[in-house]
C-alpha cells in the first residue's frame, strides 16, 4: 500500500532496485522529505447518503516511457496507470511498466484498460461477498480508438495474445460489467500515475486537483462527485446503445440490476435452512426429469 501521488516514482525506483546508485538514494531521500512535509494529506472515505457503494474506474497509459532515472536505458515500454474509485475516494490504484512495448498509443491504452478491468473483477468479488453487486461500471478512458475497440465498433489486427485480451474485454462490456466512456486527458484522474508531475497538462495546480479528487478531499459531498461524473458523461463521447442513450439511462439500468439482485437476496433470506440447501444443490448440480 502506498499513497497514490507517489506511485509513479515508487514504480520507477523499483525498476532499479537490483542495481541502485547513489543518485537513486538521493531521489528516495527527496521523496521522504516530500512525505514529511505532506504528512497531513490523507485518504478520506465519505458515506454515500443512499447507503450504497458506487464503483467507477479511470485508466490511462503513456506511450513509450522517456523518463529514465539517471542514465537508465530507455526501453520505450509504456506505463499503465489506473484508479478504482469507491463512492468518491480511491479504493485501488496502480502505476506499473507494461511488459512489452506498444506499437501505438491505442495499444498502450488498451493494455491499461485491460489491467484496470482485471482489478475491477477482483473488487467485484469482494463487493458480492457483502451483498453490494455492481454492474455497468463507468470506465473512463482518454483514447477514443481504444473505446471504439472495446465496444467493437471496428477491429484492429493484432498478435494473438492481444486479440484474446480484446475479445475478453469486449465480452466484459457485452455482459454489462463495464461501460467505457471517452474523456479528455485533463479530466482523467489517473494521468499522474503514468508520467512525472511536471509533464501533466495544467501544471502543479491541476496536479494538486487530481490528487485531491483521488484522495476524496476535493468534493465536500458524494452528490458533488456524482454531479462531476454526470458532467463527464454528458459533455464527452458517451457510449450509446439501443437501450442506453445517455447517462441517466445508464443509472436507471444500474438501479434495475441492483433491484433484481435485492429481490433475490430477500427471497433467500426468508428461505428455511433446508430450502437454502436445496437451492444450492440445484445450482451446483442441475438436473431435469
Amino acid at each position: 500500500m502506498t499513497r497514490p501521488e507517489i506511485s509513479y516514482l515508487i514504480s520507477k525506483a523499483a525498476s532499479v532496485s537490483r542495481s541502485p546508485k547513489l543518485n537513486h538514494l538521493n531521489i528516495l531521500l527527496n521523496l521522504i522529505g516530500y512525505l514529511k512535509h505532506t504528512v497531513d494529506r490523507e485518504i478520506v472515505h465519505k458515506r454515500n447518503p443512499s447507503g450504497r457503494l458506487d464503483l467507477t474506474v479511470f485508466s490511462d497509459s503513456s506511450w513509450g516511457d522517456n523518463h529514465p532515472i539517471d542514465n537508465d536505458i530507455i526501453d520505450q515500454k509504456s506505463i499503465t496507470g489506473f484508479v478504482l474509485m469507491i463512492n468518491n475516494t480511491a479504493l485501488s490504484w496502480r502505476s506499473i511498466k507494461q511488459s512489452t512495448a506498444s506499437r501505438s498509443a491505442t495499444e498502450a491504452e488498451f493494455k491499461a484498460a485491460f489491467a484496470a478491468a482485471n482489478e475491477v473483477f477482483y473488487v467485484l468479488k469482494l463487493l458480492n461477498d457483502i451483498n453490494e453487486p455492481q454492474s455497468h461500471i463507468l470506465h473512463f478512458i482518454d483514447n477514443e480508438p481504444c473505446v471504439d475497440n472495446i465496444t467493437a465498433r471496428f477491429n484492429m489486427k493484432q498478435t494473438k495474445y492481444l486479440e484474446i485480451k480484446y475479445a475478453w474485454l469486449r465480452d466484459v462490456y457485452d455482459r454489462g460489467i463495464i461501460w467505457p466512456v471517452k474523456i479528455p486527458t485533463v479530466a482523467n484522474i489517473s494521468d499522474f500515475l503514468t508520467k512525472p508531475a511536471e509533464d501533466i497538462k495544467g501544471g502543479i495546480p491541476h496536479v494538486d486537483k487530481l490528487y485531491s479528487i483521488v484522495n476524496g478531499t476535493y468534493f465536500n459531498t458524494h452528490s458533488e462527485y456524482q454531479t462531476w461524473i454526470s458532467d463527464l458523461c454528458n459533455s464527452n463521447k458517451f457510449t450509446k446503445t439501443k437501450y442506453v442513450k445517455d447517462y441517466q439511462d445508464l443509472i436507471q439500468l444500474k438501479q434495475d440490476s441492483k433491484s433484481k439482485v435485492d429481490v433475490m437476496l430477500n427471497k433467500y433470506k426468508i428461505m428455511s435452512y433446508y430450502e437454502r440447501i436445496c437451492l444450492t444443490l440445484m445450482t451446483k448440480f442441475p438436473f431435469t426429469l
